[in-house]
């Protein structure tokens, strides 16, 4: 995953080039009542978001956005918000080997508050899908999240991207461990693997904090 810091009404990620028929994801959070309105690439993809989910005071919120069958030679990834927000991040990923055809198996959101932000739980529906949970909170510095997920963010950062590759067809869910209690939103998706083929695997990801 690939990162920065920016306090703004957008943000962008530097990434290395995309491949042609990947599954680019760009997670996002905002901070200060900030909604990510739309994400763009340099190489003219078109990405979609699936359900966004905003934290109980209203102040923060995640987002997941994706492009399947992505245009070669993407480089830069831009997040637009509806208004300048006090704080962002955005995880970009780019997995080879999912399904080319409808991708999104299923998402959903969640919001609490505690020292843990619990996703909602999917179920996959087939075997070798792709999750990826987003969370954010109002304190800093996620510690861990759940194994088997595989954690990226930025140091210090109040909001962190998970993904999980090939799991089980039973629930499952993300918790994300935080030092300290409040209020948190997040969101998680399952991508559906090709109907023949390898699985989806990591290309490459980057991390931003703004």
């Amino acid at each position: 995953p690939y990162t920065t810091l920016f306090r703004s009404i957008s943000g962008n990620v530097t990434i290395t080039g995309s491949t042609a028929g990947n599954l680019l994801i760009a997670g996002v959070s905002a901070s200060y009542y900030g909604v990510a309105s739309s994400v763009t690439d340099n190489a003219g993809n078109i990405y979609t978001s699936v359900p966004s989910s905003t934290s109980t005071d209203g102040t923060f919120g995640t987002s997941i956005w994706y492009c399947n069958n992505c245009l070669g030679g993407a480089t830069i990834v831009t997040v637009t918000f509806s208004t300048a927000i006090g704080e962002g991040t955005m995880a970009v990923y780019e997995f080879s080997g999912q399904n080319t055809g409808s991708v999104v198996d299923s998402a959903n959101t969640s919001t609490g508050s505690g020292t843990a932000a619990i996703s909602a739980t999917l179920t996959p529906s087939v075997t070798g899908e792709l999750l990826i949970a987003y969370a954010v909170n109002g304190t800093s510095g996620i510690t861990s999240v759940t194994s088997p997920w595989v954690l990226i963010i930025p140091s210090g950062s109040a909001a962190g991207s998970a993904y999980y590759l090939n799991p089980p067809i039973s629930a499952q869910q993300a918790t994300f461990n935080y030092p300290s209690g409040s209020s948190y939103a997040t969101s998680i998706a399952a991508f559906l693997p090709p109907s023949s083929g390898p699985n989806p695997a990591v290309a490459t990801s980057m991390f931003l904090v703004f």
